[in-house]
């Protein structure tokens, strides 16, 4: 009976460094690793673009599925472009993506700086990340130039007016598009000519529109003077001015 009392803490010790090693062994085969790492392919982009972004996971024990809170992507009304939610099957490699819109009544986008929240959730674990980036171009009109046929002009004779607009897509029904000229200053600061074009529809590249005006005759009872006047030509996407090209030509009653 001795003996045996004497070897009881001796068990004791061995019980516990039993389950020492057991612990030891579990906490190997189920320790939790939450690395995540998600970068944006592209951080300057034009509206017709797409945000990408790049996620990689090392998450153990691994999830059957992980869920996406997106919200972020401003318009002018503080509004967030993209709320989203979505739970998708686990990989350690994932792409997501969002295409910037263009210009609208209903998505106001604004050209600057802009963020994305994303939030994922799986199994009572949560990881959030606020990812940022540039808006460029809100709509697809790439440049605007203008050309006339001549710099001098006799008053009463016509002025050709070339307008060319390069466009990065081919625009749909849905979308607004106006060429306005302004040409030939009074003296009270009106325009002779305020006229607007519509477009029904730009294609991918290069769009080229001629325009003819005959020009007023210089005099004091019409307000025009001889001299240097302004050519001005806006587009307009949506209702939202985009861009403005001047020229000068010169009227004269006689050379």
């Amino acid at each position: 009976m001795a003996k045996g009392m004497s070897m009881t803490p001796y068990l004791i010790l061995a019980g516990v460094i039993l389950l020492l090693c057991v612990g030891y062994v579990i906490y190997q085969t189920v320790t939790i690793r939450k690395e995540i790492n998600v970068e944006l392919e592209e951080t300057w982009l034009d509206a017709g673009e797409y945000l990408v972004l790049n996620y990689t996971f090392n998450i153990s024990p691994k999830p059957d599925k992980i869920t996406f809170i997106y919200i972020g992507m401003y318009l002018n009304n503080s509004e967030p472009y993209i709320n989203q939610t979505e739970t998708v099957k686990y990989s350690t490699h994932i792409e997501k993506k969002f295409r910037v819109p263009f210009y609208s009544q209903n998505t106001p986008i604004v050209p600057g700086s802009n963020n994305l929240t994303v939030t994922i959730k799986w199994g009572g674990e949560s990881f959030k990340r606020t990812l940022s980036y540039t808006i460029n171009r809100i709509t697809p009109i790439k440049s605007l130039e203008i050309f006339t046929d001549k710099r001098e002009y006799l008053n009463g004779e016509d002025m050709n007016l070339t307008v060319k607009v390069e466009s990065s897509i081919t625009t749909g029904d849905d979308a607004s598009i106006e060429l306005r000229v302004y040409a030939v200053k009074r003296r009270i600061g009106t325009y002779y000519y305020t006229r607007t074009y519509p477009i029904e529809r730009l294609q991918e590249g290069l769009n080229v529109f001629n325009y003819t005006f005959r020009l007023p005759y210089c005099s004091p009872c019409a307000g025009i003077d001889e001299g240097e006047h302004p050519v001005i030509v806006e587009i307009h996407y949506n209702e939202l001015k985009v861009k403005s090209v001047e020229e000068s030509i010169f009227i004269y009653s006689k050379k």
